[in-house]
């Protein structure tokens, strides 16, 4: 994880580092943002957008869609699994904690919510990301080829909201995590002032819970779980 958090940062120095200087070099009209791409015959230009663009979104869509789909192929299989061989998965588990599982008479019923929690949080910050920054890299890479779609007279306003709605994206990640992760949400309390805990309290479902189905026998004491 932390080679990846220096890559990152690496990469995101060296494709900001030449915007810095100056290069390459954007002809902007008077009292327009400079912080949006524009149009240029460049063939240099284009291809410094077109890279940004693949860094920042195109490829992290990739991955993202990529990891969602097997996380969903994953959940699909185990979800069979489970459903299709209840006693021997029990069995499974109940070996690895060391202790000898008795069966009700009835299909045990299986909490799934911890994983269909999780998966749900996954999907929600998948969305958030594209909903955020599809409609500025869209915006400036038709721009980026398009000189008659770059001189509307509306382009940099709408440029700019767009370019909020990016940095939108990075305000809403905390919060998600707030709603969505109790750990995170419980070290956020711990954080706050006494004051600031008015936030809702997560719904108590979310806790994870041991089948309750399976009665585990440990010596000549039984419980049930």
């Amino acid at each position: 994880a932390k080679i990846l958090i220096v890559i990152s940062w690496a990469a995101s120095f060296v494709v900001a580092f030449p915007l810095s200087v100056g290069n390459p070099n954007l002809q902007i009209p008077s009292r327009a943002p400079q912080c949006v791409f524009g149009y240029s015959t460049s063939p240099g230009y284009r291809a410094y957008v077109v890279v940004i663009l693949l860094i920042s979104f195109f490829i992290p869509f990739l991955v993202m869609l990529y990891s969602f789909m097997g996380i969903l192929n994953t959940v699909r299989h185990n979800a069979v699994r489970i459903h299709s061989h209840p006693d021997s998965i029990c069995l499974s588990q109940a070996s690895k904690l060391g202790l000898m599982s008795l069966q009700r008479p009835f299909q045990m019923n299986i909490d799934m919510s911890f994983k269909t929690r999780a998966f749900t949080t996954i999907l929600i910050l998948f969305l958030v990301f594209i909903v955020c920054w599809a409609p500025f890299t869209t915006y400036s890479l038709i721009a980026t080829f398009n000189s008659h779609f770059y001189y509307k007279h509306n382009f940099f306003e709408i440029s700019t909201w767009l370019l909020w709605l990016c940095y939108l994206k990075s305000a809403l990640n905390p919060l998600i995590y707030y709603w969505r992760i109790k750990k995170f949400h419980d070290a956020c309390l711990d954080l706050m002032p006494r004051f600031f805990k008015f936030l809702p309290q997560l719904p108590g479902h979310t806790r994870r819970r041991i089948r309750p189905s399976a009665i585990y026998v440990c010596g000549e004491h039984r419980s049930v779980v």
